[in-house]
């Protein structure tokens, strides 16, 4: 679990997002693009931080229901709070398939 940042591309990935999205897409003020960039960096940096401390938490909740023996409980909980972090730090759908 790491959050990347989104200025950090290789020039591959750079290519291909600028030919998807064309030259007009980008903004071209440099005070906001220094803002967004600043944004971006202290961003990851601190939710990196946090998602240390929610790994330790996964990994004692995991432990806690393996010696518990309560595991289904622990790992519902363990799916709660991993289900937490995808939909609401990486934005990635919790339901399969997504939405139609």
């Amino acid at each position: 679990m790491r959050m990347k940042d989104q200025f950090n591309r290789n020039s591959q990935q750079r290519n291909r997002y600028i030919s998807e999205n064309g030259i007009d897409y980008f903004e071209t003020n440099v005070e906001n693009l220094l803002i967004d960039r600043m944004f971006s960096a202290i961003q990851t940096e601190k939710t990196n931080r946090m998602l240390i401390g929610t790994k330790a938490l996964l990994l004692q909740l995991r432990i806690l229901g393996e010696n518990s023996g309560f595991s289904e409980s622990f790992d519902k909980q363990r799916k709660y709070i991993e289900d937490y972090i995808n939909l609401n730090v990486f934005k990635k759908p919790i339901i399969e398939g997504g939405l139609s």
